[in-house]
């Protein structure tokens, strides 16, 4: 999503006072300036994006009336310096599990404002680990992003969560079920290294049925093809709009002897990787 084109456009619309014609909502928060302090609150809310729908927390928006002023001075130096570090250290030591997020700073109106995007968790609920003193943050309390509010959870929206995980369950179930059945459970062998984030599901199958009618098979030996597939994808959370490395390899070899006097060898090789490292830019 082009997060620069989205806000440019949801902040250049002010009625004659220029006052914002947009609220707070479901997926908009605004903030006057940028603190570092101020941490706690940022995390609450960012959490509780993160348990619904996702959203933007938008910096330089003045609190009655809203009015696009943007950030300057302190608050921006502030918010330009931040190491995304400092924010995902935070994030981790209060929150579990991990969720997906970006900040950045537009241009618009000839005023710098400052916005963080979090992304709807993968794996919610998100749940506080860790509470503060002043109680802004809550130990064990589930965070939700309700209409211009943030809060602990209710209920409802609770009880749809734990549904959602107990759904995502049954579907991984069912692939894993089509996949045996497809080469049989006699043929299958499963590798699953915890704490790694690696699965393996693999199997032979040296049946194969060519088409609905009868099929006739020359020669003395049997088709044979092997094939692999791998995939290897690096992004680190702390650095995931600056730094990424992908690996692809597919391989397949088919031996057959199709006719008694001749046979067939075919093999493919294809790999590729890509890597990017980019610096963050202060202004």
């Amino acid at each position: 999503m082009d997060h620069e084109v989205y806000l440019v456009e949801f902040l250049k619309e002010v009625d004659e006072d220029g006052k914002l014609r947009h609220r707070e909502g479901k997926r908009i928060e605004f903030k006057q300036k940028f603190h570092k302090n101020m941490f706690p609150k940022y995390s609450r809310s960012m959490a509780a994006f993160a348990n619904a729908d996702g959203g933007y927390i938008i910096f330089g928006v003045s609190n009655r009336p809203r009015r696009p002023i943007g950030l300057n001075g302190r608050a921006l130096n502030n918010f330009q310096d931040l190491d995304d570090a400092e924010l995902v250290t935070y994030l981790n030591e209060h929150f579990s599990p991990e969720f997906r997020w970006e900040m950045g700073t537009i241009e618009c109106m000839g005023k710098v404002f400052g916005y963080i995007f979090i992304e709807r968790a993968e794996n919610r609920p998100i749940i506080c680990k860790r509470g503060t003193n002043d109680g802004t943050l809550r130990e064990g309390a589930i965070y939700f992003r309700y209409r211009a509010q943030t809060r602990e959870i209710r209920f409802e929206e609770l009880q749809g969560i734990i549904q959602e995980k107990i759904l995502e369950e049954q579907k991984r179930w069912f692939r894993i079920m089509e996949k045996i059945a497809k080469v049989g459970p006699e043929n299958i062998g499963i590798l699953d290294i915890r704490g790694h984030g690696l699965s393996f599901l693999g199997g032979w199958n040296n049946r194969w049925n060519m088409s609905p009618g009868p099929t006739i098979v020359y020669g003395t030996e049997p088709v044979i093809v092997t094939g692999m597939d791998i995939t290897l994808f690096w992004e680190p959370i702390s650095r995931m709009r600056y730094r990424n490395f992908l690996w692809r390899t597919e391989f397949y070899w088919v031996k057959k002897d199709p006719l008694l006097f001749f046979k067939v060898l075919g093999i493919k090789l294809y790999s590729y990787f890509k890597a990017r490292r980019l610096f963050k830019k202060l202004k």
